[in-house]
């Protein structure tokens, strides 16, 4: 389990869903909210189509490794 605050309201807008009206989606996910319709969660990793959603927080842990950010 992600300690992410934003991974973690991420995982809870796409499981519940998403507000109806973009402003009032939570500035940590905005971001996020056009890809909505592309996200998913399971085993509590949300993924964006079959790719895991990395959060910012472990961006350092993943230099140097095979990733991509979400929004490439």
């Amino acid at each position: 389990k992600t300690t992410d605050p934003a991974l973690q309201k991420l995982s809870l807008d796409v499981m519940t869903g998403w507000p109806t009206i973009g402003t009032n989606v939570d500035p940590l996910v905005r971001p996020y909210y056009t890809l909505n319709n592309k996200l998913s969660v399971a085993d509590g990793i949300v993924y964006r189509c079959q790719h895991a959603v990395i959060p910012s927080s472990c961006d350092q842990l993943c230099l140097g490794k095979s990733t991509k950010r979400i929004f490439e």
